[in-house]
């Protein structure tokens, strides 16, 4: 319906648009006309005023023509003076100029301005204005002239001259009737304009086109006598008398600004060559121009005669005419509009509304006596009944059973008073069910009151009533469940009004009703005790705002119930909406005797984690119970293998060794499986080549096998990346387990495979399966789903024959289950067994992997297309130099996974500025092969001329220290001086103390020496120090502490970390707390100098030092070729190892007997990095060992590893003294 009145609305405005646009168009084109009318009149009133005042100036020229020049002394003159000579004409010309001079005078004040005699052919002979000037040619410039010769007739018109422009009239000259010349009187426009401004005032111009004027006339006489228009460029204006001179009824600058901006409009008039008039309008102002052509005797358009008026407030009054007319019949047309459309709309809507009734509602008419006279269909359809049937019948024909008498009783008497009723009945269809109407009767009554007939109007609310009664139905189940629900149920409006109560409230509190309850409290919260753990709150504000904060756990209020005893309440809530109004309702659950069970419950697990600390703590002192006198055993049993005994004794001692280990490994699989147990043991995710770590790590299985006489084999599937990231300690911890187990039950002649293959096919992460294949005993398939479960094995003779606890496969399989994975089993019993797992694993980017080879190779060259790239790749592999190719992404890689490259070569600067940038401390020197614009620091080695030198690589890579370039037995080298510097040395342990101080002495330097931090920082503070070298780990105050103290004093001396520790994180922690740089134990004696270069200046040319000579097997080799200190120092750093060392070995000892793993940590630390500078590699490793163990708190033997320590001190120690002992030392 809406798009209908939407269609019609449409058209009423289409037909109204119609109708404006005749009417626009009418009244535009009457305005057209009228304007047309005025500016027709105002032309034609102008036109008249000259053509009247020509009329009037050429009948007095006439006349004086005829009384004046045509007289016979004239004609006589200029007949004679045809004929005559020069001399003669000038006697003559004489004569005719006193015969005209007065005639001109009269004439000129009438405005004539030329009077100008010419003889036949056209030549001019008097110009009584100009006498002067005679005997020029005119048959050229004056075509009038010749036309009026030619003709002996007199000819008047406008024509333009070289220097006067004017309307002319010439008559011919006759003598005895014999032609003899003729003369022209002429007069200018200045004569018109006079005339025009004194009959109407404006502004007056005459316009003569330059194409005409530049014919007749020099350029010089056209800039002296004339003007360009203000009406364009190709109209002239006289000088004397341009539109501008004279003008009157303008304002100054009025009329130029007028021309301006009506421009375009007064260009295409003029282009029209018409008399016309043209409308002007500026700033509010209406203006009147009339252009009047003029035309040369040939009838070519030379000139306009321009009048220019303002004031015309005729063009307003017809515009403002014109808009009053047109919104007077716009307004009219839209009321005319409206009222048809509202009219036609009315008639519309009432046959809608006729429509919708006749549609949705029961209609019939009846008599004053009640017989239907009219039913509709909507009544038929739902009655049941044909009209045919209904017609001529009272409504008792549909009238039900049940409907009370009483009602059609009242019906009748109010509708009989002329009321209208409205009721609900019930009907009965002609099938005989029931319906309900919600009726309406309408008494209709004619001029005289009386009624004529009545119009009931009936809704079908048959649904409506039924959905009433189950509505109620509903209302009553509600009733009962919300009554009968054994939680206390609170209905309250959004503010806290309480709206209902369940019954289960009143059996709870004491009040017997809710009117009771109201008039004591507001709000239940006022019943809820303050107590701690409980939600209470005075308001209902405050305690929904605590309830909502709170978490369900904790939602819970603390009530004395109508026996007085203190019951606990949880509380649910819900927001609902009903009739668009807010409510919220709260349940509360008696939870007194759960909440008792769940403290109980609470209590019995704290007890059970109290009982498992217990448990580990019992482990723990176990543990080292057992370790202690276990360190004894194994170290006593390693010196009896070595002390000269009988071979049955050494066979025992082997034997208390053997058991020992035995024994140990017992304790540390408890240990780890209770960790694990416990939660306790966290995977770390490392980055790694699997092919370096894994073959490695279980080739040391192979002497094993090969003393068994097991064919032992280890195979790496080689799709795997040389890059992965996983736990792989735990890895070889699980894997070492099963290789353990496949060696103890493998026989003699039996084989053991190790796999580990990528399954997949290239997804991310990698999947890689670990295995173990043997060929041993195998195991009865019903015991194989025992065999993962803690101290037990396949049976009872297994321990007793092969030994063990039965703890390996236990701690293996959790293991695998915390990397994700399952371990499994295939077995036969007396063929062998497979036991394998599937894991996936992190795949390292390229950059990553190449970082990991980088860090191995030491030396990186970046990717470039320079021409000298394969020279340097080619030269590299001639020195035997392993190097790694590198690009951006391996940068990237070096700086996320905090690797280091001693030397990288690039070929661009671009790479040399961001690595500077980037990069300062994981890259030690850059070689730039190429040309350096800027400047770099001395890190940086600048090779310009490598395709005329490449020699000069190998000097480079030489002076940076590269290893794997022969340098010779005798190869110079200078140690740089500093001989003037202070330096402090803060270290604890003597024998690095010697090491260092013999590495500065090379250099020049005595350093000071503190032993704790505590001192170092009085140092500092006492004396200007040019470099501290501080000692990490110290007793009193460590380096860390000292640092930051040091840096508090705003002192500014560069700190280097000596330290023992290179794991990942420690140069952050040591650049944290403000120390420039770190050297690792073993202190490097480049890396030592390099630091000294940088933090020390440039340094003098030192005396030069030859490296080692001495034999690889001699115990100082290594020392030697490390330190490249003279071997005299070396033997005096052996000696104070060897003399320093036992001592802390016996801490050891103590604090291993006292599991203190603080002591245990520090000692092994100063043993670690004084092995690391002798480089003593089994000491440095299992010091290491035992430092990392004590730092991680991780199962480890320490008195084992100890003997171990001693024994290869012993062993060094020994070989000291017996090397001394041959020299005579």
């Amino acid at each position: 319906m809406f798009t209908l009145f939407k269609r019609r609305l449409y058209a009423y405005i289409a037909i109204y648009i119609l109708i404006m646009g005749v009417v626009t168009l009418v009244l535009v084109s009457r305005h057209q006309t009228l304007t047309g009318n005025y500016i027709s009149a105002n032309v034609r009133e102008f036109d008249q005023r000259i053509e009247s005042y020509q009329t009037m100036q050429q009948k007095m020229i006439d006349n004086y023509q005829q009384l004046f020049l045509n007289s016979p002394q004239i004609g006589s003159i200029m007949e004679r003076s045809v004929a005559a000579d020069s001399v003669e004409q000038a006697a003559l010309r004489r004569q005719l100029l006193e015969l005209s001079a007065k005639p001109f005078k009269t004439l000129s004040e009438y405005d004539v301005r030329l009077m100008f005699f010419h003889l036949p052919g056209a030549i001019s002979f008097l110009r009584v204005h100009e006498p002067h000037k005679f005997g020029d040619p005119l048959a050229k410039s004056r075509p009038l002239i010749v036309h009026a010769q030619e003709t002996k007739k007199k000819i008047s018109a406008f024509e333009t001259g070289k220097l006067f422009d004017g309307f002319r009239t010439v008559y011919p000259l006759f003598n005895d009737r014999k032609f003899v010349g003729t003369v022209e009187i002429a007069y200018p426009f200045s004569a018109l304009k006079a005339q025009a401004i004194h009959q109407k005032r404006g502004a007056y111009t005459f316009l003569i086109k330059r194409d005409i004027q530049e014919t007749k006339a020099k350029q010089s006489d056209l800039k002296r006598h004339y003007v360009s228009s203000l009406f364009g460029e190709e109209y002239l204006e006289d000088r004397t008398d341009t539109l501008l001179i004279g003008a009157e009824g303008f304002e100054k600058g009025e009329i130029e600004a007028l021309i301006r901006s009506n421009g375009e409009l007064i260009r295409k008039a003029l282009a029209r060559e018409v008399l016309q008039g043209i409308k002007l309008y500026h700033q509010g102002e209406y203006s009147l121009l009339i252009l009047k052509p003029i035309y040369e005797f040939n009838g070519k358009h030379a000139a306009y005669m321009v009048e220019l008026t303002g004031n015309h407030p005729f063009f307003e009054d017809r515009i403002r005419e014109f808009v009053l007319m047109w919104l007077g019949i716009a307004v009219l047309s839209a009321l005319l509009m409206w009222y048809v459309f509202r009219y036609h709309r009315s008639t519309v809507f009432l046959e809608q509304y006729r429509d919708a009734i006749e549609k949705t509602m029961i209609v019939s008419r009846t008599d004053p006596r009640g017989i239907i006279t009219y039913v509709n269909d909507r009544f038929a359809e739902v009655s049941g009944y044909r009209e045919s049937e209904l017609m001529n019948r009272s409504h008792n024909i549909i009238r039900h059973p049940d409907t009370p008498s009483a009602l059609f009783k009242e019906l009748w008497t109010t509708i009989k008073a002329g009321k209208i009723w409205k009721g609900e009945i019930k009907n009965r269809t002609k099938a005989g069910d029931a319906y309900y109407v919600k009726s309406t009767i309408y008494p209709l009554v004619d001029e005289n009151g009386q009624i004529v007939e009545y119009i009931g109007l009936r809704e079908d609310v048959t649904e409506l009533v039924e959905a009433a009664k189950k509505l109620e139905d509903e209302k009553r189940r509600f009733d009962t469940i919300f009554q009968h629900q054994k939680s206390i149920v609170v209905f309250t409006g959004k503010e806290g009004g309480i709206e209902m109560v369940n019954r289960r409230f009143f059996d709870y509190f004491d009040f017997p009703d809710l009117n009771d309850f109201l008039t004591r409290h507001q709000c239940v919260c006022e019943m809820f005790l303050e107590r701690k753990g409980y939600i209470s709150a005075p308001s209902f504000g405050e305690f929904f705002e605590r309830l909502v904060k709170s978490s369900e756990e904790f939602r819970k209020v603390l009530v004395r119930d109508k026996r007085g005893e203190e019951r606990i309440l949880a509380v649910e809530f819900a927001p609902i909406s009903l009739t668009e109004k807010e409510y919220i309702i709260f349940s509360y659950h008696d939870i007194t005797e759960l909440d008792e069970t769940l403290q109980r419950e609470e209590q019995l697990r704290f007890q059970a984690q109290r009982s498992e600390a217990a448990k580990m703590e019992f482990l723990a002192n176990m543990s080292h119970e057992i370790r202690t006198p276990l360190n004894g055993i194994m170290g006593f049993a390693k010196l009896l293998e070595n002390a000269p005994l009988a071979e049955e004794q050494h066979r025992q001692a082997r034997i208390i060794s053997e058991q020992s280990k035995t024994l140990l490994g017992i304790i540390n699989d408890i240990l780890d499986l209770s960790k694990i147990e416990s939660g306790h043991l966290e995977l770390e995710k490392v980055l790694i080549n699997p092919f370096v770590e894994f073959e490695m790590a279980f080739s040391l299985f192979a002497p094993v096998a090969q003393e068994k006489g097991i064919d032992y084999s280890v195979a790496l599937d080689s799709r795997i990346s040389e890059c992965i990231g996983l736990d792989s300690l735990r890895i070889k911890q699980v894997m070492g387990n099963l290789i353990s187990n496949a060696l103890k039950f493998t026989p003699s002649g039996g084989s053991i495979r190790v796999e580990i293959e990528r399954i997949g096919k290239g997804e991310s992460p990698d999947r890689l399966r670990f295995s173990v294949t043997d060929t041993g005993i195998g195991i009865a398939p019903e015991k194989v789903a025992s065999i993962f479960s803690p101290f037990i094995q396949e049976d009872s003779s297994t321990t007793r024959q092969f030994g063990g606890t039965g703890l390996g496969l236990s701690i293996s399989s959790k293991l695998v289950s915390l990397f994700g994975g399952e371990l499994k089993v295939q077995s036969e019993k007396g063929k062998g067994s497979r036991f394998w797992f599937e894991i996936d694993v992190m795949e390292c980017d390229r950059g990553s992997v190449l970082a990991l080879n980088l860090e191995n190779t030491k030396i990186g060259v970046m990717d470039s297309d320079s021409p000298s790239h394969p020279h340097v790749i080619s030269q590299l592999e001639s020195f035997g130099i392993d190097y790694t190719r590198c690009d951006r992404k391996v940068l990237e890689a070096v700086a996320r996974m905090d690797r280091r490259c001693d030397v990288l070569i690039a070929f661009d600067e671009e790479i040399v500025h961001s690595v500077l940038r980037d990069l300062p401390q994981q890259v030690g020197r850059i070689v730039l092969i190429g040309t350096a614009k800027g400047t770099y620091p001395e890190t940086v080695h600048v090779i310009s001329d490598y395709e005329s030198c490449p020699s000069k690589l190998y000097n480079t890579l030489l002076s940076a220290g590269v290893e794997g370039i022969s340098r010779g037995a005798a190869a110079d080298t200078l140690h740089k001086q500093w001989p003037n510097k202070r330096v402090l040395v803060a270290e604890d342990y003597d024998v690095n103390r010697m090491l260092i101080e013999a590495l500065l002495k090379l250099h020049g330097i005595a350093p000071d020496f503190v032993d704790n931090g505590k001192d170092a920082v009085e140092k500092v503070g006492a004396v200007s120090y040019d470099l501290v070298l501080m000692d990490v780990n110290m007793p009193e105050m460590d380096g860390m502490e000292a640092t930051r103290l040091i840096r508090r004093l705003n002192r500014d001396v560069p700190i280097v970390a000596l330290t023992a520790n290179a794991l990942g994180g420690d140069r952050e922690r040591f650049l944290e707390a403000g120390m420039n740089e770190h050297l690792t134990k073993p202190i490097d004696a480049d890396d030592l100098a390099s630091a000294l270069e940088r933090f020390l200046g440039e340094g003098d040319s030192g005396t030069p030092r030859l490296a080692p000579a001495e034999p690889k097997e001699n115990i100082y080799a290594g020392a030697l070729e490390f330190l490249k200190l003279p071997k005299e120092i070396v033997v005096k750093l052996f000696d104070a190892f060897c003399s320093s060392v036992p001592g802390r070995l016996d801490s050891l000892e103590q604090a291993a007997a006292r599991n203190d793993l603080k002591e245990i940590e520090a000692q092994a630390h100063a043993i670690k990095g004084a092995a690391a500078n002798l480089h003593l590699g089994t000491m440095r490793d299992l010091a290491s060992q035992l430092e990392k163990s004590a730092h991680d708190d991780t199962p480890l033997e320490y008195a084992m590893i100890i003997g171990q320590m001693r024994a290869d001190f012993e062993r060094v120690c020994n070989l000291h003294a017996e090397e001394q002992t041959k020299k005579g030392v």
